[in-house]
This record gives C-alpha cells, structure tokens and sequence, in this order.
C-alpha cells in the first residue's frame, strides 16, 4: 500500500467519507457512552477529529459524508438482511449528534432513501471516476479501485487494485463474485456453503465469474464427487442471491441533508 506521505496525489479531489462506517466503528472501539460527557473516546467525539485529520491530510476540494437511509432493496432479496440485532439506542443517539454537528458547520450530508451508504458512494465514484476519493475500509467498497480513489480512514493509505490482488487473490472487477461465493455472516449473506476465500479465488482465476463457476457446476459436481463442487451445485440460487445483495448501486437519487 502506498504510504502516507504518497497521499499528495489524492490532494483536492471530491472525498466521498463513509461517515456510517466511521460512526460504527468509532462507536464499537469506544464502547458504551460513559456518563462523563462528552467523554474523548465516545464516537461523537472521536468522528470530529477524525474528519478533520482527514481534511488536513487530503485538503479535498469538495467534502461530503455519506450516510445509510435503509436497504429496502436489499431487503426485497433477502428479508432477513441485516438484521442480526437490535439497533442500540445509544449508537442512535450518537449517529444524532454527529450528523446534527456536521449539518450546523455547513457540511453536506448525502443519502439516497431506502439505500445504504456504500451505493450512495458507488454513485459518486461513477460520476466523477478518478476525481474522486472514496474514504472507507469496508471492504466491499475495494470493488470500485479500478473507477476511483478508495482511501482508509485510519491506515492512511490509497487501497489500490494491486492491494485487493494481493489480498484477496482476485482484481477489483471479481471482487463481488468472491464477495458473494463466500458470503458475509455480519450482513447475512449466505454465500455457498465451504467455500472461502481462497477457494473463491481459486475459482475466478480458472473461470473468471461467478456465472462462469456455476455454468460448470452440475457437469464438475459429476464428473469430479468433490464436495465443493456439489455445494456449488446444489446452491446455486443462493450464490445468485448473494451476489445481487453484494453488488453496489451505481445510479441512486442522491439527495442532500
């Protein structure tokens, strides 16, 4: 990955901030709300100064900060997306007063109703393609390095295509399809049963796609008895499945706060 100091070239550009991500994972590193308030390391704390590192490290042109408001066509594939617990009541408040302090400093908020905040990232990348710096660690959004920027938050690095062949075994283009053959237990995404990364990976290198992959399985399931070879047989539908829930929306009605 490229180092810190390599990140002069994603100097003003538009930054796209997974403000979601950010929120859930300052949150989950700080724990509960302590009754001190506000207390240096709840997330309404910690977000602030993390935005503004980031502004003082990429000097964007235009800043704006991406939020999730629902997944609605994800749930009409799969209704039990994301719905392995209950949204905590302090993590709620906490998105509040983040949200609510960035909307009084004048920043623009976007959202796209009934999308998550990776599609209205997706969106922004194919408008404005290298002129724009994705700023996220999730890892579904490494499918877009070949379109635009995509920076990590807290490494401080550019995650490049060459990044996601040397950990996942596969280019940015095959990402999705290994994304959904192994699945996502965090988002209930079933994946196909025993397959993982590696094997996901050793599948795209020989049959490039996933529809490529199940074209094969029933004749490999016969011809070869390998287990994985049948899973991949008998589940077809849910690979299918999986790698429509995983696919980032590229064209959502952006709207702004």
């Amino acid at each position: 990955m490229l180092s810190n100091t390599d990140a002069t070239s994603l100097i003003g550009k538009i930054a796209v901030v997974d403000l979601s991500y950010l929120i859930h994972r300052s949150y989950k590193a700080g724990g509960k709300t302590p009754t001190v308030s506000p207390h240096p390391d709840c997330a309404s704390s910690v977000v602030p100064m993390t935005i503004e590192r980031l502004k003082n490290d990429l000097k964007p042109a235009e800043i704006h900060f991406a939020i999730e408001a629902g997944h609605k066509h994800r749930d009409e594939i799969l209704p039990s997306y994301k719905t392995r617990d209950p949204k905590d009541p302090e993590l709620v408040n906490e998105y509040k007063l983040i949200v609510d302090g960035l909307l009084s400093h004048g920043e623009s908020v976007l959202y796209a109703t009934d999308f998550e905040a990776d599609d209205v990232m997706a969106t922004m990348a194919y408008q404005h393609e290298k002129n724009c710096v994705l700023i996220t660690a999730d890892k579904d959004m490494h499918q877009l390095c070949n379109i635009c920027h995509v920076y990590h938050p807290y490494d401080r690095k550019e995650v490049t295509a060459q990044d996601v062949i040397e950990k996942w075994g596969v280019n940015p283009r095959q990402l999705g399809d290994l994304l959904a053959l192994q699945g996502d237990d965090a988002d209930s995404i079933p994946g196909v049963k025993g397959i993982g990364p590696k094997s996901a990976a050793k599948l795209l290198k020989e049959y490039y796609c996933l529809e490529g992959i199940l074209e094969v399985a029933d004749a490999m399931s016969e011809k070869t008895g390998k287990v994985m070879w049948k899973s991949l047989a008998d589940n077809k539908q849910d690979a299918i499945m999986s790698r429509k829930l995983v696919q980032l929306i590229s064209d959502v009605e952006i709207q702004s706060k």
